[in-house]
């Protein structure tokens, strides 16, 4: 008998024993009395809460869904034409970055060039400059240009969240222990280039003005949008969750939450789910599910507060306590243990 069901068969034992000690029948009249009054004063607060609130709440959510809509205006207008794989940059928006921002850090690193370092042992390689440990980490190849184009921009997101500004992120992108020099050799530092080259294309371009906020980006739906109605038992927070993700980003190729792991989970209490970006399991998503998978991640991590998000776990990488982490639970390089093929969300259990 597991611990909470020997807690309960205790509880019961003691209150059918009490029963037969004098005076059961008036203690438990005064329990009675004493529950309708705490709910009274609990009602009470409640209705005053409502009534002092409410306005404030209103008005707060009216500015943030206006806030939401002239972001995503704003981002929706900003792209780039005419460049190699312009594409896949304009498909880094959905990421939450700016598209002329990762054009600029491919133009700076690289000259659009998906082979530079791919020939030889070179410490970073492909259209991005990735080092191998950080496409390793990632688990996708530097030179595939697509891909690598997805992954540098997560990446720069990942670095906003850290450092708070593109200028810093830019610095950190650039290293330390391996530093990237511009190509053409300008000059300037890394970052000072790639910020030349953003200004550059921004004025080329057009579109938002200084950037486009972490998360911000256009989602257009993958899979089913459908209710999830399928597994009615689900805690109340994970169907809020639910309501909200499927109709904006969809179940990818399908979504899971119920259901028996091995190992600690929250998947058997329902306060779990996973959202499949890649089919079959087991394999790699395209550039286009990897851009959405970061999209999705970028969203969770963005509303964790109130869609009581306790961590997400995505490309053998996990989210919890306000950062991004190594997940280091596996390394036996099976794709979906690794999380490489879906990503899973853990709610808090309130």
């Amino acid at each position: 008998m597991s611990a909470l069901g020997a807690h309960r068969t205790a509880r019961r034992t003691a209150r059918l024993l009490d029963r037969h000690v004098p005076g059961y029948e008036k203690r438990k009249a005064r329990r009675r009395r004493r529950r309708r009054r705490i709910l009274k004063v609990v009602v009470v607060i409640a209705v005053l809460s409502t009534i002092v609130l409410a306005p404030a709440l209103l008005g707060a959510e009216s500015e943030d869904d206006a806030a939401a809509q002239q972001q995503l205006a704003l981002a929706s207008s900003v792209s780039v034409s005419d460049l190699p794989y312009e594409d896949a940059f304009n498909q880094t928006l959905i990421i939450g970055v700016d598209p002329r921002l990762v054009a600029a850090v491919a133009a700076v690193v690289s000259d659009f060039d998906p082979a530079l370092g791919c020939a030889t042992s070179a410490a970073r390689r492909g259209i991005m400059q990735l080092t191998p440990d950080l496409a390793a980490s990632y688990g996708v190849d530097p030179c595939s240009p697509e891909v690598a184009i997805v992954t540098g921009a997560a990446h720069l997101v990942t670095l906003y969240r850290e450092h708070g500004d593109w200028a810093a992120a830019l610095e950190a992108y650039g290293g330390r222990e391996v530093p990237i020099v511009p190509v053409g050799g300008s000059g300037q530092t890394f970052a000072a280039a790639v910020q030349a080259q953003w200004e550059t294309y921004k004025a080329q371009f057009g579109g938002a003005g200084p950037g486009v906020p972490v998360g911000s980006g256009p989602v257009a739906p993958k899979g089913d949008t459908s209710p999830f109605t399928e597994e009615p038992g689900l805690p109340p927070v994970t169907q809020r969750m639910l309501a909200e993700i499927i109709p904006m980003f969809g179940r990818g190729y399908d979504t899971f939450c119920f259901g028996q792991r091995d190992g600690p989970s929250d998947h058997p209490s329902g306060h779990a789910c996973d959202f499949v970006m890649s089919s079959p399991l087991g394999t790699m998503p395209t550039p286009e599910y990897l851009a959405h998978g970061w999209a999705l991640c970028n969203y969770l991590i963005d509303n964790a507060d109130r869609l009581r998000v306790k961590y997400v776990i995505w490309q053998k990488r996990i989210w919890e306590l306000g950062e991004w982490d190594d997940y280091r639970r596996y390394s036996n390089g099976n794709l979906t243990e690794d999380h490489y093929d879906h990503v899973h969300l853990s709610l808090y259990r309130s």
